[in-house]
């Protein structure tokens, strides 16, 4: 393939040259040369895969130029479509011809003798349109492999069926309604909500979705309004601007909805109609309160100035979340740690401050550590008495001025540092979410385990946290833990 004697002389080294170890009830055993290949796992593998996969297309390719193989023709353009590769599958596509089948076979019989590599016939298959079932038989006894029903699925993508049929979502409204049942809501974790919300965003990415299983979807209808969910209604309803207050009234029995139209309704507009009446029977009514207006940025409703420019500002700091998600999301440690400090930055973990906020009844609003100011996010992680030593100890290894943000983000982004360079940044940030995490661990602990608080242990927990990613995902990272713990002025300047 063109490769100089000194690549083919580095490759046969890395070949020849490596060592594995196997793990024994947790011990390693002593390293010896595998006789047989690469590794697995062996990142070189992929790479020497592809380059003798490119052998295929460029057989492929010559093939083609020669007029022996007919290509597959799409779109308007009639692109020509032979073979597409993905990882360690192949696919063909061309013209349902006795000529192409055997072009086909002789194509992949060149391919092992050349390459050494063998094809699994009895993992292949091949199927066809606009042909009859006896040829396809035919084509697929040739080439012993199995026969390709339609519709089929590859890639989690269903091929050969209608975006529109209910088969294709089927699978998605099924793992939907299982993740959440009634019983199982409110015991989904962080990792399920977002399992779930990427769940058919795969599917939408290549299909619109029909209008029939948007209403299946469990979060299709949260936050949507009425006038949007029940446009039918909405356009022939005559009371469009009338308040809740002018479209019903209170009876013995309680509230009573009084709904005009400007039409009698059709009998296709009866099911939605039913539907509707179903939803907003589900709606309470308080009789002790006035429709009002209300400003979402306090959560007494009532606007005020100071709320209005802490609206403004938050905006113009949108720059610097940007720059601190980014930064988030190049720390390498665990997907569930990235969640956790995510939902920190944005302030939407469940404290104490942002439950009553959703209206959640509690015996108090204070901090379970200290027990002496409301528990937001803010003091709860930075200003409570019982974790400063946490923070102050950081300082004293950092050797750096000792000033302690309130603001998630703004810690979050005070970590960073001009002269230690990318790699002792990162260090410094990996340690804030351990010691973010170990905090809220020792508050959950407090609360739900009764675990009486220690500072040493929180400080201990961080210590440990940040050394076993540090070890699990920094380069070259091989010191010992007792000897990394006791060095820790070292590790961040």
């Amino acid at each position: 393939m063109g490769f100089c004697e000194r690549w083919g002389k580095w490759i046969h080294g890395c070949l020849s040259s490596a060592t594995i170890s196997i793990l024994i009830n947790g011990s390693t055993t002593r390293e010896f040369v595998p006789e047989r290949g690469l590794r697995q796992g062996d990142p070189l593998a992929p790479f020497l895969f592809n380059i003798a996969a490119k052998g295929l297309t460029g057989l492929m390719r010559t093939t083609v130029s020669k007029n022996l193989f007919s290509s597959y023709k799409v779109g308007r353009q009639k692109e020509e479509i032979n073979i597409l590769q993905y990882a360690d599958d192949t696919l063909f596509f061309g013209t349902a011809t006795t000529v192409n089948v055997r072009v086909m076979k002789s194509i992949l019989r060149i391919f092992e003798l050349v390459s050494g590599l063998k094809i699994n016939y009895a993992k292949s298959q091949f199927g066809c349109l606009g042909k009859s079932l006896d040829w396809c038989r035919e084509a697929t006894s040739y080439l012993n492999c199995g026969q390709l029903e339609f519709p089929f699925s590859y890639l989690g993508i269903p091929v050969g069926s209608t975006s529109k049929s209910w088969d294709v979502w089927q699978h998605v409204i099924s793992k939907f309604e299982s993740k959440v049942a009634k019983w199982k809501q409110r015991c989904l974790s962080m990792g399920g909500r977002i399992f779930l919300t990427a769940l058919p965003i795969y599917l939408l990415s290549f299909f619109k979705i029909p209008k029939k299983v948007v209403h299946k979807l469990p979060w299709a209808d949260g936050g949507v309004p009425f006038k949007e969910r029940f446009s039918e209604l909405y356009q022939i309803s005559s009371q469009r601007l009338h308040s809740v207050e002018d479209m019903g009234y209170f009876s013995e029995h309680g509230w009573e909805w009084n709904f005009s139209w400007r039409r009698n309704l059709f009998d296709s507009e009866m099911g939605v109609a039913s539907t509707f009446l179903e939803t907003i029977a589900a709606i309470r009514i308080c009789g002790t309160l006035k429709d009002t207006w209300l400003w979402g940025a306090e959560p007494n409703g009532i606007f005020s100035t100071k709320s209005a420019y802490n609206l403004i500002k938050a905006e113009q700091l949108l720059e610097d979340q940007d720059s601190g998600f980014h930064q988030l999301w190049d720390l390498k440690v665990p997907p569930k740690v990235l969640s956790f400090a995510w939902r920190l930055l944005w302030d939407r973990l469940p404290t104490k401050d942002n439950l009553s906020r959703r209206q959640i009844q509690l015996d108090n609003d204070l901090c379970p550590l200290c027990q002496t100011q409301p528990e937001t996010a803010s003091y709860l992680f930075f200003t409570c008495d019982k974790v400063l030593p946490l923070w102050w100890e950081f300082f004293t290894w950092v050797k750096e001025g000792t000033i302690l943000h309130n603001s998630p983000m703004a810690n979050f982004l005070h970590t960073s540092t001009t002269t230690g360079g990318k790699n002792i940044t990162r260090r410094r940030k990996t340690w804030w979410l351990a010691a973010t995490k170990s905090i809220w661990q020792s508050r959950n602990d407090l609360v739900f385990h009764n675990q009486a608080f220690d500072i040493h242990k929180l400080i201990d927990n961080s210590i440990f946290l940040t050394w076993t990613w540090l070890k699990g995902w920094e380069k070259n990272f091989c010191a010992p833990f007792h000897h990394w713990s006791s060095a820790m002025s070292l590790v961040f300047v």
